[in-house]
């Protein structure tokens, strides 16, 4: 197939089996025209709108961060520079972790120091004097209960620790306390 010279959307296509006088008709439809993106190409990272570096043309960048790493970092903390992402990323700092720091405001040495120290991610929102997201309200009242349950669960050490305390109570006086002169 060509293009019809100086008519742009036509093109010449084979009809009546390639045979006879009029072979070629130009009534083909092109295909549409790929639009031109107005905005920026990639962004401050070097990371294109559809998730590929635009250095590696992949989706992992020249320092070998994935996307989904530096785009959860990015979203945590859109102030977030690349190298420190890649700092990150080498300490072996999961992404969710490094986010949810990012997030209650550490600073990328703050995130590493708690990663070495084992912090878990759930105590972040402490260490940064955060509130945990409430649950919403019910909103039907509940019903009172009308018996009474236990809410202690008797356990082996509970049964243990009752024996003991029975036989303490016995009053059984112990051989230092017995006098010994009694027996001679």
């Amino acid at each position: 197939m060509t293009h019809i010279a100086h008519q742009p959307g036509k093109r010449l296509v084979r009809s009546n089996n390639g045979t006879g006088p009029r072979r070629w008709s130009g009534t083909a439809p092109a295909a549409a025209p790929v639009p031109i993106p107005s905005g920026p190409l990639w962004d401050e990272h070097g990371w294109q709108p559809d998730g590929t570096h635009r250095k590696t043309n992949t989706s992992i960048s020249p320092e070998g961060v994935p996307f989904s790493y530096s785009k959860a970092l990015r979203e945590a903390s859109p102030s977030i520079k690349s190298t420190d992402v890649t700092r990150l990323h080498n300490g072996h700092i999961p992404a969710d972790y490094s986010a949810e720091a990012l997030r209650h405001g550490a600073t990328v040495e703050e995130v590493e120091m708690l990663w070495a120290e084992r912090w878990s991610k759930g105590g972040l929102h402490r260490r940064f004097g955060a509130e945990l997201p409430v649950a919403a309200p019910q909103t039907a009242a509940v019903a009172p209960r009308t018996t009474a349950t236990s809410t202690r669960y008797r356990t082996r050490a509970t049964k243990l620790g009752a024996a003991v305390d029975a036989i303490r109570n016995l009053n059984i006086p112990r051989k230092d306390t017995t006098d010994d002169t009694e027996n001679v």
